[in-house]
């Protein structure tokens, strides 16, 4: 209700309303955008000013992607859009680890273990000392 006795919609996640009937100020974890409440974008540092909502710039340590702030980890190229943090594609050069980090990459590895080491070659190569080598017919060790 404004001062002059008048009734008007609320506003949803707005603590304080002005006499026009505007909010002012919203709950914890919303931000105030045109007179409305948006869920506030953890660690956003600034917002799009002409896009409700959207997150224009993270906190240092954090990148945008999918209009999530995600922790930076190192040489990833692509984070998950459905889970904060979450890097399911690493740059050219490097694979994804089990513990969400890229690690070099090692020739001809299938899979790399959270510390970053080879555990498993691709079909046609022998695991040596965290190193692929070509899988010599009739040949063993």
């Amino acid at each position: 209700m404004t001062k002059f006795n008048t009734c008007v919609l609320a506003t949803p996640n707005c603590k304080y309303h002005n006499d026009n009937g505007h909010c002012t100020a919203c709950n914890s974890k919303h931000i105030l955008e045109h007179h409305k409440c948006h869920k506030e974008i953890s660690n956003c540092q600034s917002y799009n000013r002409g896009i409700i909502g959207k997150c224009s710039n993270c906190e240092s340590g954090y990148v945008l992607e999918h209009n999530l702030c995600h922790k930076k980890v190192d040489n990833c190229s692509s984070f998950s859009n459905s889970t904060v943090g979450k890097c399911i594609e690493c740059a050219k050069e490097f694979a994804l680890t089990g513990d969400n980090t890229c690690v070099d990459k090692t020739y001809n590895c299938k899979e790399h273990g959270s510390d970053g080491k080879c555990t498993m070659c691709h079909d046609g190569f022998t695991l040596d000392k965290e190193h692929c080598h070509k899988t010599v017919p009739g040949c063993s060790d």
